[in-house]
Parts: structure tokens; sequence; C-alpha cells
């Protein structure tokens, strides 16, 4: 408050401020800023840069909260956004830093998306445990609130969003946005892929969503929290793909996720091809290689190294999908569980779509995306929150 009045005072007196004396000032509203707030997702990160959300669907908004220039603070941070007639939705977590044990800390907020009133309204506040409104540091700037560095893109309500989790790179499943592959469907696709680390840790942050991918699953991944929204996003109406071979024993021990598995998981061996399932799942390659397997056949092509794979078992109220019966394995199966499906797959993706071969038959047939040759069937449709 002295500061206030000593600026007012300035202004009254017409005193004019030199640069050195405006460089002090900033100096000083910087260190009075007790955080440094960073909005790191709005919606979900995509493979072609930036954040994806859907209007009218539940979105988590992503914040790192860091100490500055301060041993410790103690407050909240919120996130509002308007619904069609102006009235606001806020959400608020507490949040404690202390620099002893690191002094930083993830936020996850859940706000309902509703671009179309509020582009500019996916930032967050920070508050003093007296709701007093603190300035932060923000992308360099001493600010009131925190935005991210670009607002995100907004999808249809009818377009398809996948949200692949994994610790590595994205992998093939991004050929799905690629034009040639669009074209084959009737709706719009959209690939995203973050860290299970960065997984939301309620269900309605998964909202936005269609599938889920899994690849190589490893639970230890994921904390209990985030476990239970992911299988409560399936619940309801949410399609999750796990794909395992190397990690089954950690599958068999999660006590949350084992039971809604579509098989029951044998011992891993190691084979050298897979051909009843690239059949059945996978596109033929094109072009050099298409040529060059003509006589022998792209099915039987060994893997460049034999690959782990899962004895699995299907249980009795789930569908195979693929089976392969040189090991006497049901390798993709599906199951109903609530309203929305869980895919399992005894091979990870990354090791079945090494030998060439095309994908888009794989993400179709577990997916059941429509082709556009079937284009007059109905579809669902989302409803928006707004309605």
């Amino acid at each position: 408050m002295n500061d206030v009045r000593y600026t007012i005072c300035l202004r009254r007196r017409r005193i004019r401020w030199s640069i050195p004396t405006i460089i002090v000032l900033a100096v000083v509203n910087t260190a009075q800023a007790r955080v440094e707030v960073n909005v790191s997702h709005v919606g979900f990160p995509r493979v072609q840069g930036g954040d994806v959300i859907r209007s009218g669907a539940w979105i988590p908004i992503i914040v790192d909260l860091a100490l500055a220039e301060q041993t410790s603070f103690d407050g909240s941070v919120r996130a509002a956004q308007m619904d069609n007639d102006g009235d606001e939705c806020f959400d608020t977590v507490d949040v404690h830093l202390r620099a002893e044990t690191g002094g930083s800390q993830r936020v996850y907020l859940y706000v309902p998306a509703n671009p179309l009133r509020s582009q500019e309204r996916f930032f967050v506040e920070v508050r003093t445990a007296d709701g007093e409104a603190v300035k932060v540091v923000t992308q360099g700037e001493v600010s009131y609130r925190a935005k991210p560095a670009e607002p995100p893109t907004v999808i249809a309500a009818d377009d398809i969003l996948v949200l692949s989790i994994s610790s590595s790179a994205v992998g093939r499943i991004a050929e799905l946005i690629r034009t040639e592959r669009q074209e084959k469907f009737t709706r719009g696709v959209e690939v995203a892929h973050m860290s299970p680390s960065d997984l939301p840790e309620l269900w309605i942050g998964l909202e936005s969503v269609d599938y889920v991918v899994w690849d190589d699953a490893r639970p230890e991944e994921l904390t209990q929290r985030q476990l239970e929204a992911l299988l409560e996003w399936v619940r309801q109406g949410g399609t999750l793909l796990i794909a395992a071979s190397r990690t089954a024993g950690s599958l068999k021990l999660t006590k949350l996720l084992e039971p809604v598995l579509p098989v029951d998981l044998g011992d891993v061996t190691a084979v050298e091809s897979l051909p009843e399932v690239r059949r059945a799942l996978l596109d033929p390659p094109s072009g050099e290689e298409e040529v060059r397997h003509a006589v022998s056949g792209w099915e039987s092509v060994p893997f460049s190294s034999p690959v782990p794979v899962i004895r699995c078992t299907r249980r009795g109220d789930s569908i195979v999908v693929a089976r392969e019966s040189a090991i006497q394995s049901d390798l993709v199966a599906r199951r109903r569980v609530g309203r929305g499906h869980v895919v399992f797959s005894g091979v990870t993706l990354r090791d079945l779509f090494s030998a060439p071969c095309g994908v888009t038959k794989f993400f179709a047939t577990t997916f059941h995306l429509t082709p556009m040759s079937k284009s007059e069937e109905a579809q669902a449709t989302p409803v928006s929150l707004f309605g």
C-alpha cells in the first residue's frame, strides 16, 4: 500500500520519471511477485503443436507453480470460464509451497471450455489465504493473471480426439492425421500426446477425449488417482487401448486394472512374426516393400529381431479382435466396461508396427472408425455442457 501511495504522490507532483527510476520500480514490482506461474497446457498437446480442446466439454488446465523471492507461500490458484449467458464456473485448488521441499507444485484445474465467449479467458489467478490477488511472474512478466503462451485449437463436436499416453515418442499413431488418412473417415481425427504423469486426476478432465492409447503400459507410471480417473472415464463411454508385453507382471498385480482386461494374461514368449494378426489388423506395405514381399507374403515377413508377446486367453464376455494360432493366443481382444470399452493387445504397438505395414486398418478396426463408404450410418455426437 505504501508503494501505491508513493506512486500517486509522484503523479500529483508531476515529476518526470527518468529511465533509471523506471528500472528501479520494475525491480521492486518483480520482487513483490510471490510465485512463478506457468500455464503448461490448456486441454491436450497436439502432435502438430499447441493444445487442443473441445468446446462445451470439461477440459484440464495444467499449472506449474514455483516460489519466487519467497521461502514459502500459502494460498490458492483458480480458473474461470463463462457459460452462454455470462455465468462463471470457477475451480480452485489450495497451494502450499515450501523452499525446503523443492518450492514447486503442479496443479490441475477443470473448467467447461467456452472459447466462443471467452477465447482470451484461459487464464489463472493466484490468491493469498485471505483471498487477496497476488502478482505473479508469468512468461517473464509480472501480472495478476497467467495465461498460456497461445490459445488452444478448438475441434468440432463430432471430431475424434485420440490421446496417446507414453513416456516415449507418440509413434505411428500420428499417421492418422495425415491428409490421405483423414480422407478415409467420415469424421476428422486429431492426435494428442502426453506423458502418463500428466494425465488428469479427475475423469471429467478426459471428457474431450474419445480414445486413449497406452502403449507399453506400465501401471506404476500412474498414481492411484490417475488410474481411477482413467477407468471411470472408460465407464462413462471412453475407449482405452492397452498394449503391453514385457510389463505383463505389473498388469497382473494392479488390482484396479487387471479385472477390467478382456483377457487372462499368461506367460511372455518371443515370436519372429505374427501373420494372422497382421492379416486381420494391418494394411499391406506400399511401394517397394510391397513388391519385395509379394512372393513370400508380407504377413509372414519376420521382425528384425524376435519380439515379446503375451499368451492371452479371452474372458467370457470379451470379443476376440485378432488371434495368433501358432502361440495359442487371443492376442487382441475387446471388452465392454460400463458404457465404454477396454481393448488389449498382447504385443506393443511399437513392436507390431515395426515390420513394413500400414497402420490405418488397425485403428479403424479397434476404434470402429467409420469409413467414407458407410457415411450414411448414424453417428453419436457429443452434447455441449452449455446446452
